[in-house]
Order: structure tokens, then C-alpha cells, then sequence
């Protein structure tokens, strides 16, 4: 029996090769387990959408921060 968690780290890469053959067929034959996938990979490319990196300009005052902060090796 394969769980919502076994998908997650199948769509992530991280599951054994059994395991990838197993899920591949259940993909194929079990319309729930499909659908599921499918609801899983679609939010997947939804979060990737919303990953920003930080302007320039956030970058520049982080350096320039960090920059006059007075730190001492020890």
C-alpha cells in the first residue's frame, strides 16, 4: 500500500528503484492514485512559480549589513 508520502518522495526523487517501478504501475492502473499524482506535481509547479529570488537591491544592503557589522576573529 503506497501513501500520499511514498508520491511526495517518489515526485522528489527520492524513492528505490522498486519502489519507482512499483508506483509506475499503480500510475498506470489505480485512477485515484493517478489523480493524486497529478493534484501533487501540479502544486509542486505552483510553488516553484512562487519562488522569488531577492532583488539586487536586498542583496546589496544584506552585504552592506553585513559589511559594517564589527566582527573580530576570534
Amino acid at each position: 500500500m503506497y501513501t500520499p508520502n511514498d508520491l511526495v518522495r517518489y515526485i522528489y526523487g527520492e524513492t528505490s528503484q522498486v519502489e519507482n517501478e512499483i508506483i509506475e504501475i499503480l500510475l498506470q492502473t489505480d485512477t485515484k492514485f493517478k489523480k493524486l499524482y497529478d493534484q501533487m506535481t501540479s502544486s509542486q509547479h505552483d510553488l516553484d512559480d512562487l519562488m522569488e529570488s531577492p532583488s539586487d537591491e536586498v542583496i546589496r544592503k544584506i552585504i552592506s549589513s553585513a559589511q559594517s557589522l564589527d566582527m573580530h576573529s576570534v
